[in-house]
């Protein structure tokens, strides 16, 4: 129906794209850890001449964006309402998010966030 759409199906914990010149990981968001460098250990081929290198999280309710020195870290909030363990935790924001988010790149970067 739509063949230039290509859908990752996969358990992997982390995958990884590049768009133009912008390198992209991808990855649940439920494991802490050091992600820029897990993104330089593991795909450095994708980072190699890229211009800009952003990673996206999910998990959480709430949408937080970190700027390191190399890439940003964009943690999107999930698309669920509050769960039992959101509400005896007492985390307000554990509302229903938007239903999606778009991000708008050029050849280098990130140059606009939407909210669909």
């Amino acid at each position: 129906l739509y063949p230039d759409v290509n859908v990752h199906n996969s358990y992997d914990y982390r995958v990884y794209y590049r768009a133009n010149n912008v390198a992209i990981m991808m990855t649940h968001g439920d494991v802490k850890g050091k992600l820029v460098e897990l993104f330089l250990n593991e795909a450095n081929q994708i980072l190699c001449g890229s211009s800009s290198s952003i990673v996206l999280t999910g998990h959480k309710h709430h949408e937080i964006v970190e700027q390191t020195p190399s890439t940003t870290i964009y943690q999107v909030g999930t698309n669920k309402s509050a769960d039992r363990w959101s509400i005896k935790n007492g985390y307000p924001s554990a509302r229903k998010m938007r239903n999606w988010s778009l991000m708008e790149l050029n050849q280098d970067e990130v140059i606009a966030y939407h909210y669909i």
